[in-house]
């Protein structure tokens, strides 16, 4: 019987006054994955130092359920509203081992277009894909040398448009998109000597 009481006061303290962190035993949940594949293509894979890399980008839908999603459009490479586009490169270095950076984007004027959802939002089924409206132009890689290339498509329903009241209607659309970050494969890209003959090959 002593043992017992004993037993049910170990319980007592263990659960009561244990700290806060180990009662936590259950991790955070962490936010459901977008399944959704990007995929983009380059007309040339060398280009010159003074050129930009243009590429297509095709989204497509590898999961089970339909997505809502956005084309990008004027403001995505800035920040300016969703769904962001960013760049990044990584500059092959015989011998070392170099990190990607995220390319900034091209200086432009403060205006910009006002949402469009006729246009810009799409339901993509399972198993189809969509090659993207806007050609995507990557900034200016850097000095002549060979680059690894990614793009990152991220569609955030919640995000404002600049310049944009967010009691517009037309936003109403883009905050019943799904919510998607998605890499794309890389492209290996070759930067050549400019025409002003500042670089060397």
């Amino acid at each position: 019987m002593r043992s017992l009481r004993i037993a049910a006061l170990l319980l007592f303290f263990n659960f009561f006054l244990a700290p806060p962190a180990l009662l936590a035993a259950s991790p955070p949940v962490a936010p459901p994955s977008c399944s959704v594949r990007l995929s983009i293509a380059a007309k040339r894979l060398r280009i010159s130092a003074d050129d930009w890399l243009e590429t297509t980008a095709t989204l497509e839908n590898v999961g089970s359920t339909e997505v809502v999603l956005v084309e990008p459009g004027d403001g995505s490479e800035d920040g300016w509203r969703t769904p962001v586009i960013r760049w990044s490169a990584r500059r092959i270095e015989p011998g070392q081992a170099t990190a990607a950076t995220t390319l900034e984007p091209e200086g432009r004027c403060g205006l910009m277009n006002g949402p469009n959802p006729a246009v810009e939002v799409f339901v993509l089924a399972p198993g189809r894909s969509r090659r993207l409206r806007m050609p995507l132009v990557a900034p200016r890689l850097g000095p002549p040398g060979v680059y690894e290339v990614t793009l990152t498509y991220d569609n955030e329903p919640r995000m404002a448009f600049h310049g944009t009241s967010p009691n517009d209607p037309a936003v109403r659309r883009y905050r019943e998109s799904t919510a998607c970050l998605v890499t794309s494969n890389t492209l290996r890209v070759k930067v050549i000597a400019g025409s002003t003959g500042n670089h060397k090959s």
